[in-house]
């Protein structure tokens, strides 16, 4: 009887430590599709703040123009929503800042802000990317000579998740 006894308690005290390690391996992968999905989303944000990037790039390269100068405001922006298949899955923010585009910089600071989810308040993951652009026409040591670098990305940072 003692040894049936024991063998039941034995048996009981088995089944609760595989019991103990099965859930925690099931914590273990419900945190790492978690994190997946974290991870997924964060992707899908920095993709929004290149497509913002990507559409300055294209628009300053179409319109001479662009971006709009003013005198009395050196920071201007712009936002586009993204729809895929009817729903919105996200947008992004563009903000040219011109504070320095006159000689001797001649650059345009561009930071784009990529945001998957509703609006600012609802959003799920945000990232930002900041680049420069080289708009001298001249070659800063020689006026003459033609920038190569004439409205191209001189310069690229990634801000990180906001």
């Amino acid at each position: 009887m003692r040894r049936r006894a024991f063998v039941l308690l034995m048996s009981l005290l088995l089944v609760v430590l595989l019991l103990v390690v099965g859930l925690a391996f099931l914590g273990q992968k419900a945190l790492q599709y978690r994190s997946a999905g974290q991870a997924q989303i964060a992707a899908q944000a920095k993709a929004l703040a290149e497509a913002g990037l990507e559409d300055f790039r294209i628009k300053l390269q179409r319109d001479l123009a662009f971006p709009p100068h003013t005198l009395d405001k050196a920071v201007s922006a712009y936002s586009e929503q993204v729809i895929v298949g009817g729903s919105a899955i996200g947008s992004y923010t563009v903000t040219v800042n011109a504070t320095y585009q006159a000689q001797p910089y001649a650059i345009l600071v561009v930071t784009s802000l990529g945001e998957v989810g509703g609006s600012a308040l609802q959003s799920v993951s945000r990232r930002a990317l900041r680049v420069e652009v080289d708009i001298a026409r001249f070659v800063r040591a020689s006026p003459t000579v033609p920038n190569p670098n004439y409205r191209h990305i001189t310069s690229y940072q990634d801000l990180g998740g906001l």
